[in-house]
């Protein structure tokens, strides 16, 4: 009982995370289906029928390090996992981009983007 409802706090606190980020550059109801997507990799979930998300203004480099913080903070999957994860929900985004490129930089230029790399 008690793991679980850590684990539910962890991925609350992640859709939190993800709702503040992404809140400005994306339509709200792609931000709940983000939002979504987020609690089920919490959840080690699969999604079935991803309609990707249209990011606005992010980079790349902004979605990689979503996806590494997210990775990071839930430790629920490995780096080729949130690479995928990230590919399927940012298709329009990452369309010419290889998963295994994806996991290759997740960490590039942490202090560079909207979005950062957490320390710690």
């Amino acid at each position: 009982r008690q793991l679980h409802d850590k684990k539910r706090a962890k991925r609350d606190y992640a859709v939190q995370y993800t709702r503040k980020e992404f809140a400005p550059y994306v339509a709200d109801e792609d931000l709940e289906r983000l939002c979504r997507y987020v609690e089920l990799y919490a959840d080690q979930l699969l999604p079935t029928n991803i309609q990707p998300i249209r990011v606005k203004t992010l980079t790349t480099l902004d979605l990689y390090h979503f996806g590494w913080n997210i990775w990071k903070y839930l430790n629920v999957s490995n780096q080729q996992d949130i690479a995928i994860f990230l590919k399927n929900i940012f298709a329009h985004n990452l369309k010419d981009v290889e998963p295994d490129s994806i996991k290759s930089h997740l960490k590039d230029e942490p202090k560079k983007g909207v979005i950062l790399v957490w320390e710690g």
